[in-house]
């Protein structure tokens, strides 16, 4: 790549076992390749890996669940930490949603989300997130959604 669009966006789809597996594998990578960009940084690094996921903003509520309970309990059970951005992403109707901690746990709360958006699929038009008209200042993206080929949802498999 030319460098001059810091974020990617990944589509996963298929079934949630077959999402699992690939988040599985994406977060290894992500982890050796950072593994090896950090032997030239101090000793202060953290071995967290970071995902932001692209949901879209009509999912969100039931990932959250009411009064919080869901995002809590999702935390508690993978020890990862979720963030749900609360505005969406520029000119989307999709918002991010951040996803932080070991490689186990990272996977494993990609898992529960998985289980979220099946139960509740997404409602209305979704205007997908493009990168390079602004967004989340070089972080890589993790979409959930369709190529514009198949079905939207990415669980719908």
């Amino acid at each position: 790549t030319d460098g001059s669009c810091p974020e990617r966006i990944i589509t996963v789809t298929g079934t949630s076992d077959a999402i699992f597996q690939a988040y599985t594998l994406i977060c290894k990578k992500l982890e050796d390749v950072d593994g090896s960009k950090a032997k030239d940084r101090s000793s202060d690094w953290k071995d967290d890996l970071t995902l932001c996921l692209v949901v879209p903003a009509s999912q969100c509520g039931s990932l959250i669940g009411k009064g919080g309970s869901k995002i809590k309990e999702i935390r508690e059970v993978t020890g990862a930490s979720v963030q749900v951005a609360s505005d969406p992403l520029p000119g989307s109707t999709e918002r991010s949603v951040t996803v932080t901690g070991s490689r186990d746990a990272v996977t494993q709360c990609v898992y529960h989300i998985c289980c979220v958006m099946l139960e509740s699929p997404a409602k209305g038009t979704i205007v997908q997130y493009q990168p390079g008209r602004g967004g989340l200042s070089g972080r890589a993206m993790m979409g959930g959604r369709g190529d514009g080929r198949g079905p939207s949802n990415p669980l719908a498999g």
